[in-house]
């Protein structure tokens, strides 16, 4: 079972008075990333010799308002990394760095 450690940065609402508008904030920092049974998403192993299951890391990011319908897009924001790394199943990231073209801590 492959997993993705996050730690919420900051959720910071902010209202302006008198008026009735508001915003937000949201970061999420990643941690890291460990998929010790070297299985894809799949569930096939990965790196086979045939290439047909390969497990390249990167990763997609969806933010959707709470009472959206799975099936929609993300209406809030949507982060896509292209590859990370070849054949690492155990990645540590630091904050400030770019992971796979995407800035961390991610910004919505």
């Amino acid at each position: 079972m492959w997993s993705l450690t996050v730690l919420l940065v900051s959720f910071v609402t902010q209202c302006v008075v008198p008026s009735v508008n508001a915003g937000y904030t949201f970061e999420m920092l990643l941690i890291g990333y460990q998929n010790p049974s070297h299985r894809s998403s799949r569930g096939g192993l990965c790196e086979r010799r045939d290439d047909s299951d390969p497990c390249d890391n990167a990763f997609k990011i969806c933010f959707r308002h709470r009472d959206s319908p799975e099936s929609s897009s993300c209406d809030i924001g949507k982060f896509q990394t292209e590859k990370i790394v070849d054949d690492n199943d155990n990645l540590v990231f630091m904050e400030g760095e770019s992971i796979g073209g995407v800035h961390n801590p991610i910004t919505v």
